[in-house]
């Protein structure tokens, strides 16, 4: 019996490690795909802040057009600071990770 109760407790061992070791390869993972996504989404936010100033530039530098101040357009032209970006990302994720029970390091 007690060699039954320390197979049981060694399978568990066994067990817990491997969830642990499942449960690290998975964040490792989804951090990847994070740090993927957030380059992604940051090169994305660079094209599109050129495209709107060069757009920007195009109407003002064309005679049949009227030139006009566009705020939106003038906010929009200047690129997001990564670090902004990042840390509101970060504050974000410790949100959600205290709403949930989770820890994040």
């Amino acid at each position: 019996m007690k060699e039954m109760h320390r197979v049981y407790k060694e399978m568990r061992k066994m067990d817990l490690a491997e969830e642990k070791t499942t449960i690290t390869e998975l964040t490792d993972i989804l951090d990847q795909d994070i740090e993927a996504i957030v380059s992604m989404r940051m090169n994305a936010e660079r094209k599109v802040s050129k495209v709107i100033a060069m757009i920007d530039e195009l109407r003002r530098d064309t005679p049949t057009v009227q030139n006009r101040v566009d705020r939106e357009a003038e906010v929009m032209k200047e690129p997001v600071d990564p670090h902004t970006a990042l840390s509101a990302l970060n504050k974000t994720l410790q949100e959600a990770a205290r709403e949930h029970q989770f820890e994040i390091e």
